[in-house]
């Protein structure tokens, strides 16, 4: 019985020092090791990516982040490309920069530019799209050199030119822009997003004369203008003071837009903005022109409120025939007649002792409200 009683207490030792006794030497050997071990660059680069990742609300955090850096120079160690990246993203975060700011921002970029020398091209590749996406939603003043200085270390794709022209419009530099966008032509690399990109902002800054010169550049490159093309046109034109040549123009460019679609491509929206704006203006046959361009397809409600108003138009102005002909067109269409339509097209009908037309009214009315019981 002693030898079984000396057996289990060696058994018990032995358990003891394979799985209570070795693993607290073990934690604690880790744990010195990790108090004493200095800072890696790997630390350095998370330490930066937190202060990047406020940027935008803090220059505190720039100050804080710079200081990281400097603390790497005394410990000699070299940032690297992830480093400036994350510098150079928390700062494209930044909406309104001061001009101190944005030579930070260069600054580092230009690191940026000296540490990618001798990487892999798609590593390169991988991290020149990150920068020219986020700074493309803010621009910078020096976006173009930026740009062109990455695309001459690695060819870019005709997405990230856009981008870059879209940044450069955004930091107001529309030239900027502009230029990138005749180098693109220079290398045959345009499209038609090239040209409405200028197209748009020309617009939006009020200046139609350089549009329409962008517009017979486009033409002039045997680029065929699409619906999305004469649509930035026709917005532009819908939004100015009205004028009888301004509607005269609208018209035409939404026939070219019929040419470029289908009408079941046109939105029932752009539909109804068309039809509102002739009928506000008073240009009846225009709305009614535009009615019938799309009246082979299923309108919506808003459509049909906007052709109610012009059969209600034509009452005003006397005009009976039209009022009467575009009403029975709609009836055709599937049209849920209106109370108020009906009773304006009756009284002028009354007005010109027309009695005859009053009972086809009538008739046809009821004939149709019976059938689509």
């Amino acid at each position: 019985m002693s030898s079984i009683h000396c057996n289990k207490f060696l058994l018990q030792n032995v358990f003891k020092t394979l799985f209570i006794s070795k693993p607290a030497i073990t934690t604690f050997g880790k744990r010195r090791l990790t108090t004493t071990t200095p800072k890696k660059l790997l630390d350095y680069n998370r330490s930066i990516k937190t202060h990047a990742l406020t940027f935008k609300k803090k220059e505190s955090s720039q100050r804080e982040a710079i200081k990281v850096l400097q603390e790497m120079k005394l410990k000699h160690i070299e940032p690297n490309t992830q480093t400036w990246l994350h510098l150079v993203i928390g700062m494209s975060f930044q909406r309104h920069r001061n001009h101190f700011q944005n030579q930070r921002l260069e600054e580092w970029f230009n690191n940026l530019l000296q540490s990618v020398k001798d990487k892999r091209q798609a590593s390169i590749l991988d991290k020149f799209k990150k920068v020219i996406f986020h700074l493309s939603l803010h621009g910078h003043p020096k976006l173009l050199d930026m740009f062109l200085q990455m695309n001459s270390v690695i060819p870019l794709s005709v997405e990230y030119w856009h981008l870059a022209m879209k940044g450069c419009i955004k930091s107001r530099h529309i030239q900027d822009a502009e230029t990138l966008f005749d180098l693109l032509r220079e290398k045959t690399m345009a499209t038609k997003t090239s040209y409405e990109i200028l197209i748009e902002s020309y617009l939006f800054l009020k200046d139609q004369a350089s549009a329409s010169k962008i517009f017979s550049v486009m033409l002039q490159d045997k680029m065929t203008a699409n619906y999305d093309t004469y649509q930035l046109f026709i917005q532009y034109y819908l939004h100015l003071p009205y004028s009888t040549d301004h509607a005269e123009t609208i018209l035409k460019l939404w026939q070219a837009c019929l040419l470029t679609t289908t009408r079941n491509e046109l939105s029932d929206e752009t539909i109804y903005q068309y039809l509102s704006y002739f009928v506000e203006n008073g240009e009846l046959e225009k709305a009614e022109q535009t009615y019938l361009d799309v009246k082979s397809r299923v309108l919506n409600r808003r459509c049909f409120g906007a052709l109610n108003k012009l059969v209600i138009s034509f009452c005003q102005r006397k005009h009976l025939l039209s009022a009467l002909s575009l009403y029975y067109d709609l009836l055709a269409q599937g049209y849920k007649p209106s109370k108020y339509v009906i009773d304006k097209i009756t009284k002028l009908c009354i007005e010109r002792h027309d009695t005859e037309a009053i009972k086809q009214l009538m008739e046809i009315t009821q004939d149709h409200c019976h059938n689509n019981k």
